[in-house]
């Protein structure tokens, strides 16, 4: 009922807006609404998608407007939902001032947009794009909350290369929003959980306190000579995150409560990007790296440690890429073709240490092909419809999935105004 509230309220705010914007004045006010199918074949995928799913949705209403010569403020209104994740709650997503002083620097404050590629500071913005889903292995839905924003404090220009065109950079500095009932911490849990029960354990994980260091992050984008070709590198880095889940459960029908600390001392990622544009034809490459160190330790037992993470150190040194190609045939239709992989470890693209656990090879990898097709129906309706077919469980949640496929196919559909 809450949901349905929330969101007439907002359908009324957005349609009222876009009839009286031109009474604001000097306030630019621009927004859409979302709503999404979702149907999966053999598995659940980060909601009910075996029986079909509406939660999938997305509302955004944002006012920017311009105080004085260079210097613009400006904030979103913002609220999802896909499965349990979102569950429409209304946030403040961006709010920042930008001083303009020269083409080539510039400065923001406030709670900005995340750069990590060439689309996380946009991927809200459904219009800008053919797809439904952004590639998952570079663009995470499950920590979708901690990679939205930075609070902190940033530096960006546009710098003339003569002859070699331009380059643009952006340098921020700031502390990643994390909350306990979100993004980062429901991903620290559903991992604990998937690690546990592939070996057999049931068992809840809860998250009773997260905290995030700073966070630097970092862009350069080369607009090249040649015409329509664009190289970029983005790259972040975080320290000092601190994590402590409880988990409870059974053991040969013997419960069990057990407490222990993740302390991540580094965490970085980079993304090395690629797009050319010629004519209606768009072609993107991206490259994503990122390596966690982490510290597991016990911090509270009520039985023996049987799990044996105390003091365990772990890298991560995750790896995705995808190529993407798009084509626009008309004003009216658009088709996308993307393929990437994704991979828990670099060094173990095949699977061997699972193989090693007696467990399946697959839940090292995810391989998607994905077939979009957008119908621009007129200047404020969208509609885009999807298929996605996966070889690999990388993206598997036990809590979702009773029994797993190396195979399986998700369909979408997406409706979108905007204004």
């Amino acid at each position: 009922m809450k949901k349905i509230i929330l969101l007439t309220i907002l359908a009324a705010v957005f349609f009222t807006a876009h009839a009286f914007a031109s009474e604001f004045g000097d306030v630019d006010i621009h927004g859409f609404i979302s709503q999404g199918y979702l149907q999966t074949d053999k598995i659940n995928f980060l909601a009910e998608t075996k029986d079909g799913t509406f939660q999938f949705n997305e509302l955004a209403l944002n006012f920017a407007t311009i105080l004085s010569p260079g210097l613009r403020v400006g904030m979103q209104l913002f609220a999802y939902d896909l499965g349990d994740r979102g569950n429409d709650e209304l946030t403040v997503e961006w709010c920042y001032a930008d001083y303009q002083w020269k083409e080539w620097l510039g400065f923001r404050v406030g709670s900005m947009k995340t750069p990590h590629g060439l689309y996380n500071e946009i991927r809200d913005m459904d219009m800008l794009r053919p797809t439904i889903f952004l590639p998952m292995g570079v663009y995470s839905e499950v920590i979708r909350d901690e990679l939205q924003s930075n609070r902190g404090m940033a530096a960006y220009g546009l710098v003339s290369l003569g002859g070699l065109g331009r380059l643009s950079y952006l340098m921020q500095l700031g502390q990643m929003t994390v909350d306990k009932d979100k993004g980062f911490a429901r991903a620290a849990e559903l991992l604990a959980e998937r690690n546990f029960e592939l070996q057999g354990f049931t068992i809840n994980a809860d998250t009773k306190d997260i905290h995030s260091g700073y966070t630097s992050n970092g862009v350069l984008k080369w607009y090249t000579f040649i015409d329509g070709l664009m190289l970029g590198i983005t790259g972040f880095n975080n320290n000092n995150m601190d994590t402590t889940i409880r988990t409870n459960g059974s053991l040969n029908n013997i419960p069990f409560e057990y407490q222990f600390q993740s302390h991540i001392t580094e965490w970085w990622g980079m993304v090395a990007s690629g797009q050319y544009e010629w004519y209606d034809l768009v072609l993107t490459y991206e490259y994503f790296r990122s390596d966690m160190k982490t510290t597991t330790r016990d911090s509270e037992t009520y039985v023996v440690p049987i799990f044996g993470v105390d003091g365990k150190n772990e890298k991560s040194p995750l790896m995705a890429w995808y190529i993407n190609l798009s084509y626009r045939f008309s004003a009216f239709v658009e088709c996308a073709y993307t393929y990437t992989e994704y991979y828990e470890n670099i060094n173990d693209r095949d699977g061997t240490s699972y193989k090693e656990s007696g467990l399946d090879d697959y839940l090292a990898w995810a391989k998607s092909s994905v077939f979009s097709t957008r119908f621009d129906i007129n200047d404020n309706w969208i509609l885009k419809l999807e298929y996605t077919y996966t070889d690999g469980q990388l993206y598997f949640n036990p809590a979702e999935n009773d029994k797993l496929s190396r195979y399986w196919s998700m369909y979408g559909i997406k409706v979108t105004y905007t204004f």
